[in-house]
């Protein structure tokens, strides 16, 4: 049986097996050479009954070739070693990894049942108690148990800075647990807990690359049941596992793995690479470069859509209570004029009360008139100015297009431009353009 699975090993190397992890390159032919080395000295090792030091050579040879057929070899040497737990451990590797048709996949499935099966102690069945009834009741069977052979995880050591890990963890079938990854960054006081997630055959909890800074992060993995009772566990909050921000380590993440909004903080509509979810490489740290903002001043906002028909109302009004007042002053002033040449050649009635009632009302239309014309032009620059902002966001593709409210870059949409006139002799009024 080993000399078949040396000679498949030996074979899977020769040929070059595809690399586990995104963003790492095939191994190279130099790489490929090392893991032959490590494999042949690891059977040398084995036949000379050196477990141990047969193992360190076998993960070596992995690491360079990442071939799963060397899990399966592992899961071995670990049997004959009599380390049945860790032999489980790199067989559910194996099947997580492996081919879905390789030929040692029933094997290893068989071996993880017979170890389980050694592994956990027989329940002794409870003794019935005797009840004063022709039929007894007989005893309900014990639910099973959640045992250490049903959680494996892989302690992650050392991941590069800036680039998003996945954590990941293997459940034995059968069981409905919620598993949860709880990360601490540099310069965190507390731990951040996150969802892990199905994705095949393993659990996936990611650590967002914003959150791959510093010398090295903590984190502990937590299973519980639908009660919330805690089944298993690896590191706590008081001793976590330490992960070592290493540039130089390869990458371990799974392009394909998306994680759901509810696991990543992503809102709706995000782009999981530049929002800092799934496959990112920074944070959310604000809206994404050339994107319009939220704020008053950001061209198809609510703020900005309120402030400039606000403004525009205001400049309206103002102008058109100048010209409202300016008609009623010069209405006085005409009535006054009046009253002073209808008797005939002025003055031929003297300058009574009536006239400077007329005179007074008169001066304070006036007044009015110039103080609202003044400031509707104020504000009238202001509304030009949202304006201009908004046709210039609209020329660039910055404006929002949800935004639905007339605008004068909406061909269908009439818009106005009021304009104050003010001159010699007490001349003031206003000119208005209408586009349709």
């Amino acid at each position: 049986m080993l000399a078949r699975i040396w000679c498949a090993v030996a074979i899977a190397l020769a040929l070059g097996p595809a690399a586990a992890w995104a963003d790492r390159p095939a191994p190279t032919q130099a790489q490929l050479d090392k893991a032959r080395k490590a494999f042949a000295d690891g059977r040398k090792l084995h036949d000379a009954g050196k477990l141990t030091e047969a193992i360190e050579k076998f993960k070596a040879s992995y690491e360079l070739s990442r071939n799963p057929l060397l899990l399966y070899n592992i899961g071995l040497t670990m049997e004959e070693l009599g380390s049945g737990d860790l032999a489980v451990i790199f067989y559910r590797k194996f099947l997580a990894e492996a081919a879905p048709d390789a030929a040692q996949r029933t094997d290893a499935t068989d071996r993880i049942a017979a170890i389980t099966r050694a592994m956990t102690p027989p329940e002794v069945a409870p003794v019935p108690t005797p009840i004063p009834t022709p039929v007894p009741e007989p005893a309900k069977p014990e639910p099973p148990r959640f045992g250490t052979a049903d959680f494996t995880h892989r302690l992650v050591e050392a991941a590069p800075p800036g680039i998003p890990l996945d954590v990941t963890a293997i459940v034995s079938d059968g069981w409905t647990v919620a598993i949860m990854l709880f990360v601490r960054s540099a310069g965190e006081a507390a731990f951040t807990a996150t969802p892990m997630e199905r994705r095949n055959q393993e659990w996936v909890g990611r650590i967002a690359a914003a959150r791959m800074t510093g010398s090295a992060v903590q984190y502990y993995v937590e299973v519980r049941d639908q009660a919330g009772a805690l089944l298993a566990r690896s590191g706590k909050s008081t001793s976590p596992n330490v992960i070592n921000i290493d540039a130089s380590v390869a990458p371990k993440f799974y392009p394909d793995f998306v994680p759901s909004m509810a696991a990543s903080g992503r809102r709706d509509g995000e782009d999981p690479i530049a929002a800092g979810t799934p496959g990112e490489r920074g944070g959310p740290t604000g809206p994404a470069p050339g994107a319009p903002g939220g704020g008053v001043l950001d061209a198809g906002s609510r703020g900005f859509e309120v402030a400039k028909w606000s403004a525009t109302a205001a400049a309206g009004t103002g102008v058109g209570l100048g010209i409202t007042f300016y008609v009623l002053s010069h209405g006085h002033a005409t009535a006054l004029e009046h009253d002073s040449t209808a008797c005939g050649t002025p003055p031929c009635q003297p300058f009574d009360t009536y006239d400077r009632d007329l005179q007074r009302t008169g001066k304070l239309e006036q007044t009015i008139s110039n103080v609202a014309l003044i400031g509707g032009v104020a504000v009238a620059a202001v509304a030009g100015y949202f304006w201009y902002r908004e046709l210039t966001a609209s020329r660039r593709g910055d404006r929002k297009a949800a935004r639905a409210s007339p605008s004068r870059t909406s061909p269908t949409a009439a818009s106005w431009q009021i304009a104050p006139a003010l001159g010699g002799d007490g001349f003031t009024g206003a000119a208005a353009a209408g586009r349709f």
